[in-house]
C-alpha cells in the first residue's frame, strides 16, 4: 500500500463533457466467464472500517508470462473504468498473481466490477459484485458484466476475501464463495488449479534473509540511490537501509488533515538533507510503515526495508526497523518548484515549496480531497484557442503546467473535508501562494502532501446574478443536470435528492431573469420532466406565469427524439407568445445519436424571435471509429457526426428565419470555439454572440481543471442583441454544493455542470448594443435621431456583416443614424 492515492476526476469519469452516457440498449453483449486458462480468483474489496488489504489476484498456469494483461476496474454507477493496472512478470509455482491496491482503492458496491484483459486487448472476465451493470467505455465498453453472486460488506472482518473453489485447469471449473479468509499469493483453501492444491495462506518461496539494521551513523543505501534518476527505483525488490530527516509524518492521527495535522497515510516522508548533488536524483522516499512505532518531524531516523513502487512512486516498503536517531534536526529548506520547468520526478518525496499557484478545478475537492491547481492563472481547453493542429502540443502544455493538491489522507469523502466548509467554498480562479508540502506521486499525476496550512484568497467570488444584458426580452440557455422526475435513472435518486435538485434548478432558473429558456439535458418522458419543472417555477413565481412548449406531433419515435433526455423550451406567459403551441424540432438522421434541436418562435409586442435549442453529440469515445476517432490525446471523439449536426442545423435555422425573425441558437453544442462544427456554423452566416467578452470570461464548462465554451449563443446576421451573459454559478464550483453534496443549499450555486447562458433582444428599437463584431457597447446609443447617413454612394458593411441596432445597415439606435446604406442580407 501506499500515501494518499485517489483517483482523479480523468481517470474516474468518462470524457463525456457533461452529456450523460447514452444508455446501452438490450442487446449488449454479455460478459459471460469464458473457459480462458488465465481467471480472475480472488477478491478483496470491503471490509469493517477503513477498508485495507484490497487486492485482486489472477491465476493460471505456471510460467504464464503476464505482460500486456491488465485489469481495469469499473463504477457500476455509471459504467465507466477507473482505474487499470498492467500486470507483469510471470506466474510462479503458487498458480497466482496478486495486485494489491490502496487504502480504499477499489470501490465497494451496488454494483461494481472488473475487467481482465489480456494482451490483445480482449476482455477475458467482465465480473461484478452486488449486481450487474454494463460498461460504457474502456476494453468492455458495450459488455454486461457477470455477478460473481457472493458479496462483502461494511461488516466484513478485514482479512477476508471472496475467492473461487474447486478443481480443474481453467475458469469454467470454479465456483464463486467467501467471504473466507484470504489467501492471496497461493491457491484458495479447497481449490486445485492444474495439479496444484490451494490451502490458504502465503505462498511459502524462498525468503531473502532480513536485512541487518545496522546502528544509527553506520554505512547505508543513500536516498538517491533507492531513487536512481528514472521514473522508478533501480533496486527494485533489494533489501535497503537508509537515513532522512522526517519531513512529513504521515502515519496516522485522527486523519483531520490538511496541513499540519497528521494525515492517515500509514507511513512518512524521509529526506537526505546533504544529497548526492546530483539534480537528477531526488533526496526524498515515501516510507509506507503502518506499523512502525510513532515518528516526528524533524527525526532523523534510520529505515530497514525493500525498495519498491506503488502505483509509480518509489517508496520503501516491508519495513522491518524504524530508529530515531536524533530529534529535532532543522528541516531542508523546500525546493522551489516551477510550473512548467522543474523536472517532478527529480524533487519526489522531498520538500518544496511554491510561487502563486490557482485553482483550476475544486469539483472533487469533497470526494479525495483533491484541487487541481495550475500556473500561471487558469487552463484553457485548447479546442477553445487553436485548431485541431496545434491541440496535442497545448494539451501536453497544460498537463506541465498543473500538479494536485491532496490532503495527506487516504481515503473518500473524508471528513472534515478538506479546503472547503458550508460557509467557504473554494473556487476556480482563487490563488494560493506560499504552498509548502512533500511531492508525491500517484493515479498519473504528482501531488502535494501539505506540511503547513494551506489559505486561499478569494479572487472569483460568486456572482450575484448575472450582468444586465439589455434589450427588452432576455432569452436564456440552461443544462438542468438530469432532470428526471423518474428517480433511479440518470438523476436523483430518492425523493429528497430530487426535491434539492428541483430547488437549485429552479433558483437558477429565476436568478436568470429570462422570458424563454431553451433547456437541456431534461428527461424525455413525453413532457412530463418539462411539465414538473414547470409547476416548480410558478411555485416560486407565486402564480401560473411559466409554461412550456408542447412536444410536436410523433415526437419521441423520430429520430433524434428518442434519448433518454431531451431540449425543451419554457417561458414566461406574462412577458412573451408562443406563436405555436408546439415546438418545431428537427427531423434528420444526422441526429441519430444526439438530440433533435427545439425550436419555438414568440412575440413580445414586436419583431417575432425563434429560440433553438440544442445538445449535439457528446464527446465520449465509445464506439468512435474513423473519422469520428480522436484527433489527439484529450481532444474528444465524434467530431465529424457535430459537423453533420451542424450542417443540418445551419439549414433548419434559415428556413425559420423566413418567418420567425431573429433566431437565437442556444444550448450545448459539445463542440468548443475553433472545432470544426463551430466553423460551420460561423461559416453559415450565424454570429458568435460569446465572442464579445472578454477572454477570461468566456467559458461555460470545465473539464480536466481546462475551461471552455460548450454552451454557445449564435444570432442569425443583423439579429437585434444587446448583450450576452455567461453567469458563471456551476463550472467554477466543487460537487460539494451540488443538490447531492455535503453542503446542499437551494440556491443556484452547483444547480449544473454547465453556467447558463443569458441573451438581451431589443425587439423594439431603442439603444440597441452590437449585432455582432464590432458593435458600440451594449446599451450606447446610436446618433441622436436625425443625424444624416453616410454621402450617397457609400456603401454599408459587406454582405454578411450585422448592423448594430434596429435599423438596417449601421444604424445604431433610435433614429436612422447610418442607416442610410444597405447592410448585409438576413439569414
Amino acid at each position: 500500500m501506499r500515501p494518499a492515492a485517489r483517483p482523479l476526476a480523468s481517470c474516474a469519469l468518462a470524457l463525456t463533457l457533461g452529456v450523460a452516457v447514452l444508455p446501452l440498449t438490450a442487446t449488449a453483449a454479455s460478459a459471460e466467464t469464458t473457459d480462458s486458462p488465465v481467471f480472475v480468483n480472488e477478491i478483496h474489496y470491503d471490509n469493517t472500517g477503513t477498508d485495507t488489504g484490497e487486492a485482486i489476484e489472477v491465476a493460471g498456469p505456471v510460467g504464464t508470462d503476464l505482460a500486456g494483461w491488465s485489469i481495469v476496474l469499473y463504477n457500476g454507477a455509471n459504467g465507466t473504468a477507473y482505474t487499470t493496472t498492467a500486470l507483469a512478470g510471470t506466474i510462479g509455482d503458487s498458480s497466482v498473481s496478486s495486485v494489491d491496491y490502496p487504502v480504499n482503492g477499489i470501490q465497494n458496491g451496488g454494483p461494481d466490477g472488473l475487467a481482465l484483459v489480456d494482451p490483445a486487448g480482449a476482455v477475458v472476465e467482465f465480473l461484478s459484485y452486488e449486481g450487474t451493470f454494463a460498461a460504457a467505455d474502456g476494453p468492455a465498453a458495450g459488455l454486461t458484466s457477470t455477478d460473481i453472486g457472493v458479496a462483502e460488506t461494511a461488516g466484513t472482518p478485514a482479512g477476508q476475501s471472496l475467492q473461487r473453489t474447486g478443481s480443474g485447469d481453467s475458469a469454467f471449473d470454479f465456483t464463486w464463495t467467501g467471504p473466507a479468509d484470504d489467501s492471496f499469493g497461493a491457491l484458495n483453501a479447497g481449490q486445485t488449479l492444474n495439479g496444484v492444491v490451494g490451502g490458504g495462506g502465503e505462498d511459502p518461496g524462498e525468503e531473502e534473509p532480513p536485512v541487518d539494521p545496522g546502528a544509527c551513523g553506520d554505512p547505508t543505501t543513500p536516498i538517491a540511490q533507492i531513487q536512481g534518476n528514472g521514473a522508478t527505483t533501480p533496486l527494485l525488490g533489494q533489501g535497503v537501509t537508509t537515513e532522512g530527516v522526517v519531513i512529513g509524518d504521515f502515519q496516522g492521527g485522527d486523519g483531520s488533515g490538511p496541513g499540519p495535522v497528521p494525515g492517515d497515510l500509514d507511513g512518512f516522508f524521509i529526506q537526505d538533507p546533504t544529497g548526492d548533488g546530483d539534480p537528477a536524483t531526488s533526496e526524498g522516499v515515501f516510507v509506507f510503515a503502518p506499523d512502525a512505532s510513532a515518528v516526528a518531524v524533524g527525526d532523523r531516523v534510520r529505515v530497514t526495508g525493500t525498495a519498491g513502487e506503488f502505483f509509480e512512486q518509489t517508496q520503501v516498503q516491508d519495513v522491518t526497523a524504524v530508529a530515531v536517531c536524533e530529534s529535532g534536526v532543522a528541516l531542508p529548506e523546500p525546493t522551489p518548484v516551477s510550473l512548467p520547468g522543474t523536472d517532478l520526478e527529480s524533487v519526489e518525496g522531498m520538500l518544496t515549496g511554491y510561487d502563486t499557484l490557482t485553482v483550476t478545478e475544486s469539483r472533487n475537492v469533497e470526494n479525495f480531497g483533491e484541487l487541481r491547481l495550475s500556473t500561471p492563472g487558469v487552463l484553457i481547453e485548447p479546442g477553445d484557442v487553436a485548431d485541431e493542429s496545434e491541440g496535442a502540443a497545448l494539451t501536453a502544455e497544460n498537463r506541465a503546467r498543473q500538479i494536485i493538491l491532496d490532503d495527506a489522507r487516504n481515503g473518500e469523502s473524508l471528513q472534515p473535508y478538506a479546503y472547503v466548509t458550508a460557509e467557504q467554498t473554494v473556487r476556480r480562479g482563487d490563488t494560493v501562494t506560499g504552498l509548502t508540502g512533500v511531492m508525491g506521486y500517484g493515479f498519473d499525476a504528482y501531488r502535494i502532501q501539505p506540511t503547513q496550512d494551506v489559505t486561499f484568497e478569494s479572487v472569483n467570488p460568486r456572482p450575484a446574478a448575472p450582468d444586465a444584458v439589455g434589450g427588452d426580452v432576455q432569452v436564456a440557455s440552461a443544462n438542468v443536470l438530469n432532470y428526471f422526475t423518474t428517480l433511479g435513472e440518470r438523476g436523483a435518486t430518492t425523493p429528497e435528492d430530487f426535491e434539492e435538485q428541483e430547488a437549485k434548478i429552479v433558483a437558477a432558473i429565476s436568478g436568470l431573469g429570462a422570458d424563454v429558456v431553451a433547456l437541456q439535458e431534461i428527461e424525455n418522458n413525453a413532457g412530463l420532466a418539462t411539465q414538473t419543472l414547470v409547476d416548480a417555477l410558478n411555485e416560486a413565481a407565486g402564480s401560473a406565469v411559466w409554461a412550456a412548449l408542447a412536444n410536436p406531433e410523433g415526437y419521441g419515435t423520430q429520430v433524434g427524439t428518442t434519448d433518454a433526455i431531451t431540449n425543451a423550451l419554457v417561458y414566461r406567459s406574462d412577458s412573451v407568445t408562443p406563436t405555436s403551441p408546439a415546438a418545431t424540432v428537427l427531423v434528420d438522421e444526422a441526429f441519430d445519436n444526439a438530440r433533435a434541436p427545439y425550436a419555438g418562435t414568440f412575440t413580445a409586442g414586436g419583431a417575432p424571435f425563434t429560440v433553438v435549442s440544442n445538445h449535439f453529440k457528446s464527446k465520449g469515445c465509445g464506439g468512435a471509429t474513423g473519422a469520428n476517432a480522436e484527433p489527439y490525446p484529450g481532444g474528444g471523439c465524434f467530431g465529424a457526426d457535430r459537423v453533420l449536426q451542424a450542417q443540418a442545423l445551419s439549414a433548419f435555422v434559415e428556413d425559420l428565419s423566413v418567418d420567425g425573425g431573429d433566431v437565437l441558437v442556444l444550448g450545448d453544442l459539445n463542440s468548443y470555439t475553433r472545432e470544426d462544427p463551430i466553423d460551420v456554423l460561423t461559416g453559415a452566416g450565424l454570429v458568435d454572440q460569446l465572442a464579445a467578452l472578454d477572454a477570461a470570461d468566456r467559458y461555460s464548462f470545465v473539464f480536466d481543471g481546462e475551461q471552455g465554451v460548450l454552451d454557445h449563443a449564435f444570432s442569425t446576421a443583423g439579429a437585434s442583441v444587446t448583450g450576452v451573459d455567461v453567469w458563471h454559478i456551476n463550472a467554477d464550483e466543487p460537487d460539494a454544493y451540488q443538490y447531492n453534496g455535503p453542503f446542499f443549499a437551494p440556491d443556484p450555486f452547483r444547480a449544473s455542470d454547465h453556467d447558463p447562458v443569458l441573451v438581451g433582444l431589443d425587439l423594439d428599437g431603442g439603444q440597441g448594443g452590437p449585432g455582432g463584431p464590432g458593435g458600440p457597447p451594449p446599451g450606447v446609443p446610436g446618433p441622436p435621431p436625425g443625424m444624416p447617413g453616410p454621402p450617397p454612394g457609400v456603401p454599408g458593411p459587406p454582405d454578411g456583416v450585422p448592423g448594430n441596432g434596429n435599423g438596417p445597415g449601421n444604424g445604431n439606435g433610435n433614429g436612422p443614424g447610418n442607416g442610410n446604406a444597405p447592410g448585409g442580407p438576413r439569414r
